[in-house]
């Protein structure tokens, strides 16, 4: 697994304990970094999940880790992503998302609910294993429309998951998000927001914006 930086150079993931991470100077590597160690040490992509009735459990990162032929690459973006073409995961390292619980309900503060970077890269890196080891599967689930029109908000708004894929992956990232004592997700509608740590959901205060951007 590689990672690209800021600036266009790679660099090889390996695990490492007790890692320097002030060593690293690009932010986008940094808190790539960080991200992947604390799957791995925590085990937090250990999933659960039902495959042609048969129940099955795995260490998703460690899979992916370990992978040397399909050249698995994560790279900076505005948003998060899978690219199956390039196996090319986008990943948006300073912003988490805030969502409705409950998408028939307004935006109340209890009715929001709120999701790392690091659960949104978990996310994408699930569908990256689902492509490349249960494929079949994973494109007949994209081609699968059947969740549209089934999530609509109050304004008319269609909050539905577009793909049985998303449907998929979003179970299995609320494994995570549950680990992470985040917010579950029901829908996909969501809003980007900036936040203090990769690993986490705190808002960034506006006058650390410019610094955070370093």
């Amino acid at each position: 697994m590689k990672i690209k930086s800021l600036n266009g150079e790679f660099f090889n993931y390996q695990y490492k304990e007790d890692r320097d991470y002030e060593t690293i100077t690009d932010r986008f590597v940094r808190n790539t970094t960080i991200a992947l160690d604390f799957l791995i040490k925590n085990n937090t992509l250990t999933i659960s999940f039902e495959d042609e009735e048969e129940m099955k459990r795995v260490d998703i990162i460690d899979v992916l880790i370990e992978d040397t032929v399909n050249n698995i690459t994560i790279v900076p973006g505005k948003k998060n992503a899978y690219y199956f073409k390039h196996n090319a995961i986008m990943f948006y390292d300073t912003h988490g998302v805030v969502f409705r619980k409950n998408h028939k309900r307004k935006w109340f503060k209890r009715n929001k609910g709120y999701n790392s970077p690091l659960a949104l890269l978990s996310h994408e890196l699930i569908h990256c294993y689902n492509e490349l080891y249960e494929t079949e599967a994973y494109h007949a689930r994209k081609h699968d429309h059947t969740s549209r029109g089934q999530k609509v908000d109050q304004d008319g708004r269609d909050l539905s998951f577009p793909n049985a894929e998303e449907v998929f992956v979003i179970k299995m990232t609320n494994q995570v998000a549950k680990r992470l004592g985040e917010d579950k997700r029901s829908n996909y509608g969501r809003n980007y927001y900036p936040v203090a740590h990769v690993l986490g959901v705190k808002k960034i205060r506006k006058g650390l914006r410019k610094l955070f951007k370093r």
